[in-house]
This record gives structure tokens, sequence and C-alpha cells, in this order.
């Protein structure tokens, strides 16, 4: 019996990759696997993905019955659907969630198409699959309600390809904290911000809240944005927004690994003011490296950080943001006690305790 991972896009540091490639290391303990995508792979990882041609000759010269086929659900993509939906391998869901395509019906319309066609498409694959794992129990709810079993389907949060973070796991030492804003001119708190620069992600609210908070709170803080930009115009459109607003902010744009855990470990706090999240990997990085989180009751969010972040309602404005990422970077104590609540979380997400829930849930639906 083999497994292999069928994903729809295959770049570098996008988390359902990330996932595929450790996923792929736990599935190689059990006999052969490839990851195999319909698109070009990113020039970098070439050598890690095979093309939906080539498995089907290879399959055509010697699949079994028994073999596997484990879709990563995501955008909508007609050819790979038509090529997964004519397989005779059993097929497994990976389910990360996908984006509400209502977010995108101003600024990029013909993603939120896609995003429409790759729910309808899910809905075809459940009622195929063998059964599903899912990132979270937010995500497992929206596969029952497709029409999946609750006992065919498990939840294991996602699983990271490198070391960085999974070594840092529940550290000895402790952070060392901004001293509350008291009129000086010091060097203030860093807020964090980690993402794609996409609607849903609510980079717009994140200024506003940061606004309020240089005007009315700490003029010291200061705000660095990471993460890759899918859509340049809305992209562009929030870096004129925080010229507007004349806000000492930083776009990093995409940054290598070792970047992204520097960055971690300098700031202060992680806000995440995301509309729509099936896990948020970025939240378990802070907890790991004792990096207080402060986020919205979305989506798997509250599930993820678990009382272990400081989460606001859903319902509240820029100004309770705004005071929420006052409160950790001036009360020591609170920010001292979310940091170590995180890294307990963060323990119970890390990368070798997901591979053997995930072992163990295979096992279970196989």
């Amino acid at each position: 019996m083999r497994i292999d991972q069928l994903v729809d896009t295959a770049a570098p540091g996008d988390a359902i990759m990330n996932d595929a490639l450790a996923l792929r290391a736990q599935l190689r303990q059990l006999g052969p696997s490839d990851i195999v995508c319909n698109r070009s792979a990113h020039p970098g990882l070439e050598p890690e993905i095979i093309s939906t041609d080539s498995y089907a000759r290879r399959q055509r010269q010697g699949g079994g019955p028994d073999d596997v086929l484990m879709v990563h659900s995501s955008i909508g993509n007609a050819p790979l659907h038509c090529f997964l939906m004519g397989r005779s391998e059993r097929l497994l869901i990976r389910y990360h969630n996908i984006t509400p395509a209502h977010y995108f019906e101003r600024q990029d319309p013909g993603f939120g198409e896609l995003l429409d066609l790759g729910r309808e498409q899910l809905a075809e694959i459940a009622e195929r699959a063998i059964g599903a794992i899912a990132d979270s129990r937010y995500n497992a709810i929206e596969l029952e309600e497709l029409g999946l079993a609750p006992d065919r389907i498990y939840v294991v949060a996602p699983l990271f390809p490198y070391d960085g973070f999974a070594a840092a796991f529940c550290p000895p030492s402790r952070r060392n904290w901004p001293e509350p804003y008291d009129g000086r001119r010091s060097a203030g708190p860093i807020i964090l911000s980690v993402g794609q620069a996409l609607p849903h992600k609510r980079p717009d609210l994140l200024l506003m809240a940061f606004h309020i908070l240089r005007t009315h709170l700490d003029p010291r803080a200061r705000l660095q944005i990471v993460g890759p930009v899918r859509n340049t115009g809305y992209a562009g459109a929030v870096k004129a927004m925080a010229e507007e607003l004349r806000l000492p902010v930083e776009f990093t744009g995409p940054v290598s690994q070792p970047e992204l855990e520097r960055s971690f470990r300098a700031a202060h706090v992680l806000a995440i003011t995301s509309e729509h999240e099936g896990f948020c990997v970025p939240a378990v990085e802070a907890m790991a490296v004792g990096l207080p989180v402060v986020g919205r009751a979305f989506g798997a969010l509250p599930e993820t950080v678990a009382g272990a972040g400081l989460i606001v309602d859903s319902g509240d404005d820029a100004e309770v943001i705004a005071e929420a990422i006052h409160s950790v970077t001036t009360d020591l104590d609170l920010a001292e006690s979310l940091a170590q609540r995180g890294r307990v979380r963060a323990a119970e997400l890390a990368p070798a305790v997901s591979a053997r829930s995930f072992l163990e849930a295979l096992d279970r639906l196989l």
C-alpha cells in the first residue's frame, strides 16, 4: 500500500505545502509516498513534487486497490478535480479550510469564484472519501455538515517541516519585555503581524488599531507586517492607508524561515485581526517562543490558542484591539502569564505530538 498526497499548488512557505512535506516524512515510515500536483512547482520545490501525468503512468504500471490519495482541499482546480475523481484509489481528505468567497467579491472576484468552486469540489470529494483529517474542530464541523460521519473525521494540528520553532517549545528563559510607556522617547514595543496581505486577514483593521495605539496610548509603538503578497492591488491599498495615516509600518514581504523566527523573538506581541482562520499557524509559532497573542474571536483561532491568548469579541472595534495590545505591552505580569500559558499550549500542538496523532488517525481510518 502506498499513500500519496494531492495538492493544488506547490509554493515554498505555503502552510498547506509545509504540512504536506512534513506529512510525507511520516507517511514514508509506512511505505512509499509522494506529493502530486498538476501545476508547475516553484523551482526550489521541483524535486519534491511529481506531476499528475507521472503519477498516472506509474500507477498504471503497479497501483493497488489499497492505495490511498490524500487530497489537501483548497481553491477550485478543475483539471486536478477531474484527475482525482477519475482515480480508483481510496480518497482521504486533509482539510485546512477554504476562505469564504465574499471577502474577495470586490478586490478579486475571479479568485472568489475559485474559492466557491473549491467548496463545491470538496462536497463531491466528501461523498467518495473514506474519512478526513482536519486541522481543527472548527474545520471538522464543516466536514460533518457535508455529510461525513463524525467517527470518520479526526482532528490533527498541522505539522511543520522545519526545526526552528519545534526546538523552541517551552524555552527555559523569560522574554525581555518593554518598559511601560512613561512619556519618554525610548524604544517602544514591537507589534508583529504574520500572514498574507488578503482581505479576510483585515490588515486595514490592524492599521486602524495601530493608529489609535500610537495616537492615544503609546507613540513609541512599532508595527512589522510579515508575509507574501498574493494580491498586489489590495496590498498596495493597505500600504497607501499606512502612508495616509503616517504610520511607521515595516512591510517585509516574504522572509526566510530564520528571518521569520528572528521577528517572532524580537516582537512583544503578535496581533491577529483576521476574520477567518482554519487553524492559524503563526499563533502557534508565537506561543512556542513565548510571544503573547492578541486576536479576535473568529474561526478556529480561539480553539487554537485555547485560553493562552488575549482574544477580543468578534464585534469589538479597532479601539478595543488597540487597548488589548496596549494591555499586553504595559502589564508585564499579564505578558509573562500569557507567555507561559502559550508555551504550554504550543507544546500540545508541537510537530512531534501532531505526527503521532496523524499516524494514529491514519491507522484508524485505514
